[in-house]
């Protein structure tokens, strides 16, 4: 009975550790507004066909990792909504999304929304695609 229960627990750890994993990416096109520091390195968590966590290493030596929620009924879509203090007691909203296409294509769109910004002015939009493989591209 333990040997039985031990084998059904490590294929469980088997099959969902097959089922997530952090694969190194290529950008293959994107647009961010002036200001927007490039990263030069890019890395992302897949689970479940969704992106659960997102890793960039800026020119300036930094890594930044985006933690993500699933969209509920929409496969391949994750999202987060986070603010952070800015200037002068304003707060930024920013806005990220990602949909993972089942060739490995990774969309990440990423909206920033200043609290003192007027009504009439879109917020900003930075978005990249990735090529995204297990073990390979950069």
């Amino acid at each position: 009975m333990r040997v039985a229960a031990l084998v059904l627990f490590s294929l469980i750890l088997t099959v969902v550790g097959a089922a997530a994993q952090t694969m190194e990416c290529t950008r293959i096109a994107g647009e961010s507004p002036p200001g927007v520091m490039e990263a030069v390195r890019y890395r992302v968590r897949i689970e479940a066909g969704r992106a659960s966590t997102i890793m960039l290493d800026l020119r300036n030596g930094q890594t930044t990792t985006t933690l993500l929620a699933p969209v509920r009924d929409e496969p391949g879509r994750s999202m987060r909504l986070a603010t952070f203090p800015a200037q002068n007691g304003a707060v930024s909203a920013v806005f990220n999304l990602v949909t993972v296409q089942p060739d490995g294509e990774v969309l990440m769109e990423t909206w920033v929304r200043p609290s003192d910004s007027a009504a009439e002015v879109p917020p900003r939009h930075i978005w990249y695609r990735l090529r995204c493989q297990p073990g390979g591209g950069k």
